[in-house]
Parts: structure tokens; C-alpha cells; sequence
């Protein structure tokens, strides 16, 4: 299944059925202001035995993490006009600071880069098996 730049267009992967977590469901808070986008990620993720936290704005996002709500990875666009992806995750830590992070760009180098050594940036479109690998490449490895 592929995720592609707004509206979101779905294609099945035949190995993405075999991608199932093993361990207790991570939390992924989602991080987008197109509530369909925001919901079809999190229903995807939702499949896939993620627990999923949506927020519509860099504010709630931030109000999550201030109530004390557990968050394992932050899944947002890199940047937005309130703040960067960054920049929230730096406002997340505060609360706290285990939590790790996909921030999701626009196809500019092609390929999958990373912001920093456990911060995947995972290029539009992308395939949810791309997306499942970002967030366990940010978690360090949480599938069998």
C-alpha cells in the first residue's frame, strides 16, 4: 500500500502482512492538520498494532506530552508553518525525552534520509512497509 502526497492513495504490498509487531504496541503520536491524511495514517498504523495519539496542530501534540500521555514515537511532517517537525520534538523531549521520531518530506532527494542517526525522514509517497521500517529504524529495531 503506498502513501502519496494529499489525498493519500493506498496500493497493496503483498509483504506488508507479514510486517506484525512482537512486542507490547508502541505509541505513535501522529502529527497532521488534513484530518483524512491524519486518520488514514492512524488507521493504518492501527493495523499494524500501533497505538495511535492523533493531534491536529503542533499544539496538541505538545499538550499530550504535557498531560503525561506515553508517546514511543512521533510520526510528523518535517516542516509545517507553525514549527518544524524539529522543533516539536525538541518541545516533546521536554516532557519526555525518550521519545523518537519519522518526520515525513517531500520526495526532494529520492531517497530516505536521516535528520540525525535515529531520526528517519521518510520521502512522500511512501509505502506503509517504508513507513513500518522508519518507525523501527527509529525505535532501534522493535520487530522480530
Amino acid at each position: 500500500m503506498a502513501l502519496r502526497a494529499h489525498p493519500f492513495e493506498f496500493e497493496e504490498d503483498e509483504r506488508e502482512t507479514t510486517l506484525t509487531p512482537s512486542w507490547g504496541a508502541k505509541r505513535v503520536l501522529v502529527v497532521q492538520h488534513n484530518d483524512s491524511v491524519r486518520h488514514t495514517v492512524g488507521s493504518t498504523l492501527r493495523r499494524y498494532g500501533y497505538v495511535v495519539i492523533d493531534a491536529a496542530t503542533m499544539e496538541d501534540a505538545v499538550e499530550h506530552a504535557r498531560r503525561g500521555t506515553k508517546i514511543d514515537v512521533l510520526l510528523s511532517d518535517f516542516a509545517k508553518n507553525e514549527i518544524s517537525g524539529p522543533e516539536l520534538l525538541i518541545r516533546l523531549r521536554r516532557f519526555n525525552p525518550t521519545i523518537r521520531a519519522v518526520f515525513i518530506t517531500p520526495s526532494v532527494f529520492g531517497k530516505r534520509e536521516t535528520v540525525t542517526k535515529s531520526t528517519p525522514m521518510l520521502p512522500l509517497p511512501f509505502r506503509v512497509s517504508e513507513l513500518l521500517a522508519a518507525l523501527r529504524e527509529a525505535v532501534g529495531g522493535f520487530f522480530n
